[in-house]
């Protein structure tokens, strides 16, 4: 059984020691179930050396190396919708999303 995001997002939280996400954005339509029978299968041996709590601890490591903040993150500058919404609120696109002449 998929782990539900909530019990991902409590993890990388506590292993990562990251802030829990302030802003809830609703439920992902997006499914992201995935079926590893084929690795399993040409690679009986394999297993993973990679897991969620070293990814957190990673993007966590990387994101404070590069001084990047939740502002940051949650911004406009990494979420395109924002991004868009804050253009049109200043003008400077239309309604077809074109960019309007200065």
């Amino acid at each position: 059984m998929p782990r539900s995001a909530r019990k991902v997002t409590d993890r990388v939280t506590r292993e990562a020691r990251a802030p829990a996400p302030t802003r809830d954005a609703g439920p992902d339509p997006r499914c992201y179930r995935v079926d590893f029978s084929k690795i399993a299968q040409r690679l009986p041996g394999f297993r993973p050396g990679w897991d969620v709590r070293r990814g957190a601890i990673e993007l966590r490591d990387a994101f404070q190396k590069l001084g990047l903040s939740r502002d940051d993150l949650e911004g406009d500058r990494y979420l395109r919708i924002r991004r868009i919404k804050r253009l049109l609120d200043e003008g400077r696109l239309d309604r077809d999303l074109r960019w309007k002449a200065a």
